[in-house]
């Protein structure tokens, strides 16, 4: 394959990646870096851009959190939430697409001073809260049951004023695999602990929530490099067996195929040059057919394209300008 510089690639998938998925669409793609270094600037682009285009940046490295289990990638993501604040911003732009005004700088939802600000009866913006929850939570279909009465549960405590400490509430927790017993659970509305089987789903409506809270989607960036090494360097990262590889990608083909599900976010799987090797005896995609048949470019293409759900990335590589 031909390789294409990172900021080449960044800028082409940026190009109408805000509008994209702000209407909820959804991509998957995979980065193979020539070096390290590559999938820094790859990296470091998507930051740029999502700060430029307001999209939520997540990080997820392979080398602290085990890819082949879709709940430790969600522990991940959850922990790089605030799901207070963000909560706070989706009540708050439910009172502003009424019509009315918010106190300026406000971080914290207060019905009394949204009322004052207004000249109405706090039972007024309450209606328009409760008509929003029911609205935008819990007949929300696109979101699982559990992440429904979750978030249901987070609005509750932002609405009343309820602290919690640096650990975050039950349902935070919850989405970070950190609550084992299903009865603590269970006074929130919550029936499920988080496994390896619903993880994916809770990351789909996690991801699908986000953009109702005033952002236009996110980008979940999995820095896979780790799954070169086929010996255990004893360095206190995660190291991949066999086994673990072919999970790893049978997680990274279920992503794929779900993509049609997923909504306002761009997923990017940055891998390791030993990616490429279709020998079923190596590291690569070779090992695991199903993922190598969903990324594989055509051999008999030529040209790069930035595009492609598989591309080489180099600093050192021929800087182009691609147009539409």
């Amino acid at each position: 394959m031909i390789a294409l510089h990172p900021d080449d690639w960044a800028s082409v998938i940026g190009e109408d990646l805000a509008e994209f998925v702000g209407a909820g669409g959804a991509l998957v793609r995979f980065v193979v870096g020539d070096a390290p270094t590559d999938i820094a600037l790859a990296r470091r682009a998507l930051v740029d851009l999502a700060d430029q285009s307001q999209l939520h940046f997540f990080d997820v490295d392979g080398s602290i959190t085990r890819l082949q289990y879709p709940n430790d990638i969600l522990a991940s993501i959850a922990e790089q939430i605030d799901f207070r604040r963000e909560m706070t911003s989706f009540l708050l732009q439910a009172v502003i697409d009424e019509g009315y005004e918010v106190p300026p700088g406000s971080e914290q939802f207060s019905m009394q001073e949204i009322a004052a600000v207004n000249d109405v009866i706090p039972r007024n913006i309450r209606e328009i809260i409760n008509a929003r929850i029911r609205s935008g939570i819990m007949r929300d279909r696109r979101l699982v049951r559990d992440v429904r009465y979750a978030l249901w549960a987070i609005a509750g405590d932002v609405l009343n004023g309820r602290h919690v400490g640096a650990e975050g509430g039950v349902p935070e927790r919850w989405l970070r695999g950190q609550i084992t017993g299903v009865r603590e659970l269970r006074n929130f509305g919550i029936v499920q602990k988080v496994s390896r089987y619903n993880a994916r789903g809770l990351i789909r409506s996690i991801l699908t929530w986000l953009p109702t809270s005033g952002w236009n989607g996110s980008i979940v960036f999995v820095n896979a490099l780790q799954l070169a090494h086929a010996k255990n360097l004893r360095d206190g990262k995660v190291y991949y067996t066999r086994a673990a590889l072919s999970d790893v990608y049978e997680v990274m083909r279920e992503f794929i195929d779900e993509t049609d599900d997923m909504n306002g976010v761009l997923m990017v799987f940055a891998m390791p040059r030993e990616f490429l090797s279709i020998d079923p005896r190596g590291r690569g995609m070779g090992i695991y057919q199903a993922l190598q048949f969903r990324v594989s470019s055509f051999p008999e293409a030529n040209l790069p394209n930035p595009l492609s759900n598989m591309v080489v990335l180099s600093s050192s590589g021929e800087r182009r300008a691609f147009s539409a």
